[in-house]
């Protein structure tokens, strides 16, 4: 009873509280994020575009000022370099793709959150805040949206209702899954509004749908109170809590005893339905009794961990947990975990100590605690990894990455965005000969690509991907050494504009031949490329599932209409700002051939 009386003492004082007034302001810094098209240092198609207000508002278009995103649809998914996922518990929702999270200049007790949308809008599946308590950062989720469910107006800003908030808070995340969009998403700015002083609960529900309880709750307190309505207002609530008390217990009452139903199952049985839970549905039931308690702590149950879900509720009691229960764990994904002092770089080290003599996969995407010190100890305790992903981990600089030298079992590997050089990574590659799959997306400190292009025609004849997006430096010397791998199924050479304009014409005269196998090439940004080179994929890879062109402004409709007539198997073909093929050419196309997505993209004049 007294918590209900304290419950209505403090609507009393949000009742009346003044609001001093909306606070709007827009992202003034961007603390951390997941993935961006551009690279690192340029203002094209790079997240740090969000900050400030909209460079181009109500307008829709592809504008580089804007903040864009690495992938988009299911493409990526789909092709050689694909992550598989290896949960074996269902996540709670729909795991987001990415994440950008966006600070402000003045706390504010949160009334809406604007986001300007200019390309492909719908990207956008929650909005998290996050505020700071004595004992580490804390989040609460504001909104969220199953991903394919669009905005009712494009061209306004996307403004969805929020949880009610009471707290000040400063940085807000963006989650995204853009699996449903059909090109990629363009964020312009993202504004919070908001009250510095605790605003009044009219003023919170405004434009709000109350559900029946809030609605009942605050048809009893008028605008203001007086002491003596105070009183009366009390005792109606605390009269409703009785009556809503003395209901509990007798429905408890009237409810059979856990015992005569799933507890009198086989075990085999229960572990099997167990093994569907979600973490924290397991969690929750092995609190219940001692019987599931102990079947809920199977280690078989914790074999495949795949946390990134659940990246707000990670901080240093993981540890315990874990190496309590999962002394099976063979499969771990912390991506986006532990960040802002959730988890420190001693808390995974002690994990690893534990847990890293079972790992074969391990993912730590975005996580500003995995430092040098985390990457000497996964080479010292992970020696049978055969996955590693560091995407965005950019706080390993340095002698550091001469701990891959150890990882000789490795087969997939992704170092997007990380500050990987030269020659600890062609020792790497010399070391680990069953190497299939290599991301180095983004990495702007890996030049003169030599040693690296060597080691790979050298030692890695099983490669199957290999992603140089925006390797500016690489050069036409460099790229041929990788001729010898034969069996390579996706290459990404977008933006290496260096190996163009070294190269003999046509381009690909030195690659398509020598890679039969080919599905997925990316030749983004390559303004060299002519007829030539698409009639040689036409005739060397009919295979071909990926073609990208963008910005190859000497092809001609001819040339790619031989890919798309000679390539059955052709599902993406990415022609945008290809000069000399019309709108009206990729809609003939659009209709002839229905199985490939032909993408083109545009920007108002």
């Amino acid at each position: 009873m007294p918590t209900r009386v304290a419950i209505c003492v403090l609507c009393y004082k949000m009742v009346c509280s003044s609001d001093d007034g909306d606070l709007e302001q827009y992202a003034s810094s961007v603390a951390h994020f997941s993935s961006q098209y551009g690279g690192e240092g340029t203002i094209s198609y790079t997240v740090p575009n969000i900050i400030g207000p909209p460079s181009q508002p109500g307008v829709e278009g592809d504008f580089a000022s804007s903040a864009v995103l690495a992938t988009y649809g299911t493409w990526w998914d789909d092709c050689p370099s694909g992550r598989r996922q290896f949960s074996t518990s269902a996540p709670l929702d729909v795991p987001a793709r990415d994440f950008i999270d966006v600070g402000f200049d003045t706390a504010v007790y949160v009334l809406s959150v604007r986001v300007f949308e200019c390309y492909h809008p719908g990207g956008v599946c929650r909005l998290w805040a996050r505020w700071e308590e004595p004992d580490g950062p804390r989040w609460t989720l504001l909104w969220r949206r199953r991903p394919g469910a669009q905005p009712e107006d494009h061209r306004q800003p996307f403004s969805p209702p929020l949880k009610i908030l009471r707290r000040p808070v400063r940085q807000l995340r963006l989650e995204l899954n853009c699996d449903h969009l059909g090109y990629y998403t363009g964020l312009d700015a993202v504004q919070l509004v908001g009250c510095v002083r605790p605003p009044s609960p009219a003023r919170l529900l405004r434009g709000r749908p109350l559900r029946p309880l809030s609605a009942r709750l605050f048809a009893l307190m008028p605008t203001v109170l007086q002491p003596e309505e105070l009183q009366d207002r009390v005792r109606e609530l605390a009269e409703l809590g009785r009556k809503a008390e003395e209901e509990e217990r007798r429905q408890r009452r009237e409810c059979p005893t856990p015992d005569s139903a799933l507890l009198q199952l086989p075990e085999e049985i229960i572990c099997r339905v167990l093994s569907c839970l979600d973490l924290v549905s397991l969690s929750r039931l092995s609190l219940t009794c001692r019987h599931l308690h102990r079947l809920c702590s199977d280690p078989l149950l914790y074999s495949q961990l795949d946390l990134q879900p659940y990246w707000h509720l990670v901080d240093t009691s993981i540890v315990p947990f874990l190496t309590s229960r999962a002394s099976c764990l063979t499969k771990l994904d912390l991506s986006w975990c532990g960040n802002y002092g959730a988890l420190s770089d001693a808390d995974f080290c002690n994990l690893l100590s534990e847990l890293g003599s079972r790992l074969v996969s391990l993912r730590v995407d975005a996580c500003d605690w995995f430092n040098g010190l985390c990457m000497e100890w996964t080479g010292l305790f992970c020696r049978g990894l055969e996955e590693l992903s560091l995407r965005s981990c950019r706080a390993v600089v340095d002698d550091a990455f001469w701990s891959l030298q150890y990882l000789c079992n490795l087969r997939r590997v992704d170092l997007y965005r990380t500050q990987v050089t030269a020659a600890p990574l062609a020792t790497f590659i010399r070391n680990a000969t069953g190497l299939q799959h290599l991301g180095l997306g983004l990495c702007e400190r890996l030049q003169r690509l030599w040693h690296v292009c060597e080691a790979l025609g050298e030692c890695s004849a099983d490669l199957r991907s290999l992603v140089l997006w925006k390797q500016r430096e690489l050069s036409w010397a460099e790229l041929r050494h990788i001729q010898s791998c034969r069996r390579l199924e996706e290459l990404d050479l977008g933006w290496c504009r260096a190996a163009v304009q070294e190269g003999e014409l046509p381009f690909l005269r030195n690659i398509s031949p020598f890679f039969p196998n080919l599905k997925k090439l990316f030749l983004t940004s390559l303004r060299m490329i002519q007829d030539g080179d698409l009639q040689l994929i036409a005739e060397h890879n009919r295979q071909m599932q990926q073609l990208d062109i963008l910005g190859a402004s000497l092809v001609r409709p001819e040339a790619v209409e031989s890919v798309l007539s000679r390539c059955p198997d052709l599902r993406l073909l990415d022609v945008s700002f290809c000069a000399q093929v019309s709108e009206a050419q990729v809609a003939l196309w659009r209709h002839l051939y229905p199985h490939c997505s032909i993408k083109r993209s545009y920007r108002p004049a």
